[in-house]
């Protein structure tokens, strides 16, 4: 018998990746094995794709699911390009390996930054904080950006003709992909292909740069120091992608910053970049094209969109207030 979650129970993955009890035999293999001494307490953390534990209080092990076997490579490297940039919060890893059982298990270990995720303590920050942190991450986010993108055989390795290959797949499969999400929505639904068509989302001309790929609320800490709340810290870099820019504000705005413009305006003065109409366009279309993007929250950051919302209302709706 296996030591870790059977394959049956990795079937029903979303009801025990966040059980800790499931998980603690695994978990107490990983310590013994990286010589991380004997597991003493177990926290789960954040629900995600993966099942991610606070071990000890002090150390972060996450152990990938087999459907993500790559992500652990990708994210071991984007660790490895973070610690050479200064300003970058990222956790530092620790070890990463794998335990062959009934399943192989991919894994992790951190350190365990301070602080509490912005998603929840949000609303006992006060506004002049949260305007502040907007700022900080702006600063983040570009030190991110100027990461020089790896060459092969880099996991995170991507040239523009691998670009460009990935964005024609993904506009020629987004209208299917999203027909449930834009069955109420019929107007944009029938025009998303002409939009997609109509905005320039190649590498052509542009830089691609290292993305982190997943900022939302969840993956940004932060901790009141000294009377004033701060980023702590910046975690999950198990979607570390390289691609255009633009890519990386489709969780920024409808999900870290909960579609407060203020807030990304205030991101994107301090990134350096203010945002465009042109731009505005392009992060809409990866809305639709991103590797995990449903459009149903997208709709509801929308104000609750109509069957007579097209999608140039859509762009209005999510990002005119922030670059007009």
């Amino acid at each position: 018998m296996g030591i870790g979650p059977t394959p049956e129970q990795v079937e029903n993955w979303s009801a025990m990746f966040t059980v800790p009890d499931v998980w603690a035999p695994l978990v107490a293999e990983v310590m013994h094995r990286e010589g991380l001494g004997s597991l003493e307490s177990l926290e789960a953390g954040l629900p995600g794709s993966n099942a991610v534990f606070i071990v000890n209080g002090s150390l972060v092990v996450k152990l990938f699911w087999p459907r993500f076997e790559e992500d652990q490579a990708r994210e071991v490297e984007a660790h490895r390009l973070v610690a050479e940039r200064p300003g970058i919060p990222a956790p530092r890893v620790l070890t990463a390996g794998r335990i062959e059982d009934d399943l192989t298990w991919r894994y992790i270990v951190s350190e365990r930054l301070p602080g509490l995720s912005l998603g929840e303590v949000r609303d006992q920050v006060p506004r002049a904080d949260m305007l502040r942190i907007a700022a900080e991450f702006g600063d983040i986010a570009r030190a991110i950006h100027t990461i020089p993108v790896p060459e092969p055989p880099s996991p995170l390795a991507r040239g523009r003709d691998q670009w460009d290959e990935w964005v024609h797949q993904a506009v020629i499969t987004a209208p299917a992909r999203h027909a449930t999400d834009l069955a109420s929505v019929p107007r944009m639904r029938d025009e998303l292909p002409g939009f997609l068509a109509s905005v320039e989302l190649t590498a052509s001309g542009n830089a691609l740069r290292v993305l982190h790929c997943d900022l939302t609320a969840d993956h940004l800490l932060i901790e009141e120091r000294e009377g004033r709340w701060r980023i702590a810290g910046l975690i999950d870099w198990g979607d570390a992608e390289v691609g255009r820019v633009d890519y990386e504000w489709v969780a920024l705005h409808p999900d870290c910053f909960a579609r407060d413009h203020d807030l990304t305006r205030e991101f994107f003065r301090a990134y350096g970049c203010p945002l465009d109409g042109e731009a505005a366009r392009r992060a809409t279309a990866y809305c639709f094209l991103h590797r995990f993007a449903t459009m149903g929250w997208v709709l509801a950051a929308a104000n609750g969109a109509g069957p007579d919302v097209g999608i140039d209302d859509l762009v209005e709706r999510l990002w005119g207030p922030v670059w007009r």
